[in-house]
């Protein structure tokens, strides 16, 4: 049995897939390890220059598998697909765009069977939109209730993704185990937190080993592009099946209230900023929602608009997207006299 598993879904990554591959057959542990690609109904030559590598790679071959899907499928569903069909003791997935240090696998696996843990996170690198990147810190000592009222709240420091993490594939196995199927947006949010719900142990690698590549067609940066219908179906689906998942583990309380209606504001908040086509039609989502925002650290014309959103005064929120419009203009300006 293989000591991990490596799940890679691709889907359209034709400009990426090379420096994510060698860097992932270039590691400094690749005995005991297993790669599993999963094509998501990719229509680019993604492929073709995968198994080019392949063969490049070619003591790697009996170690690697490609499932194929008949047509795209989802990023969950890819994910699923390649978990499902893994072997190793621990699974990390990894993303099709990105790369990782040549030491990420041999770190993680070693932190894992040094501390006994379920879910071992390390430090990563997030690209950004002028081609530098950003260190992100992610240690955090929490307890177990915090840490996922935070991944609840959109605050946890770990970070909601699944690919800076290595995780025992036990886990997965747990018949209470959701997996996002038909999602591509925030689909993580779901696996990274039932991971945390179910891992007895986690531990912390104080090192970047993971490079995010910032991508004008990612899905995982929510806040830097316009939300096409399905995406925010997508969103409130992951936030559906999380909710379902907290009535099941029986662990809400006043604290996971607060995380939960946290979570429902960001949504609505996000949605109605960034789904310009269709905004009016989420207007009325999470009516239940009662929040002081005037209570909460958000700038004043933020808390009018989201005010007005909440009372059915919905031209107070376009009145905030149109004084957001005129910030960036303007700092976009000075940045250019300067």
């Amino acid at each position: 049995m293989p000591k991990i598993s490596v799940v890679v879904p691709v889907y359209n990554v034709e400009n990426y897939i090379e420096r994510c591959v060698r860097t992932l057959f270039e590691q400094t542990m690749n005995d005991d390890v297993e790669y599993v690609f999963v094509n998501d109904g990719s229509t680019d030559n993604s492929i073709n220059i995968l198994s080019k590598l392949i063969e490049e790679y070619s003591s790697l071959k009996k170690q690697i598998q490609i499932i194929h899907h008949p047509c795209n499928m989802s990023l969950g569903s890819a994910r699923k697909t390649g978990i499902l069909a893994a072997h190793g003791d621990y699974i990390f997935n990894y993303d099709s765009g990105d790369w990782i240090d040549k030491d990420f696998l041999k770190i993680m696996y070693s932190k894992a069977i040094a501390t006994n843990a379920d879910v071992v996170w390390c430090d990563y690198y997030m690209g950004k939109k002028d081609g530098n990147y950003a260190l992100r810190n992610t240690y955090c000592n929490q307890n177990k209730k915090d840490t996922l009222n935070a991944i609840i709240g959109y605050t946890c420091k770990q970070g909601l993704y699944v690919w800076n993490k290595l995780i025992r594939r036990s886990l997965f196995c747990n018949e209470k185990f959701v997996f996002s199927d038909n999602i591509n947006l925030t689909e993580d949010h779901v696996m990274t937190f039932q991971c945390f719900l179910y891992a007895n142990i986690t531990a912390h690698v104080d090192k970047a080993l993971y490079y995010y590549y910032f991508r004008n067609e990612a899905l995982s940066k929510l806040d830097d592009y316009d939300m096409l219908p399905q995406q925010c179906k997508d969103v409130i689906n992951v936030n559906d099946i999380i909710f379902d998942i907290i009535a099941t583990a029986n662990i809400y309380d006043a604290d996971c209230k607060n995380a939960v209606n946290v979570r429902k504001l960001y949504t609505k908040r996000l949605i109605l900023s960034r789904c310009h086509t269709t905004k009016c039609q989420w207007y009325n989502l999470y009516p239940e929602l009662k929040i002081d925002f005037f209570k909460k650290p958000f700038q004043i014309r933020t808390k009018l608009g989201l005010w007005g959103v909440q009372h059915k005064m919905p031209w107070m929120f376009d009145v905030y997207l149109w004084s957001q419009k005129i910030k960036e203009k303007y700092s976009i300006r000075r940045l250019l006299i300067r």
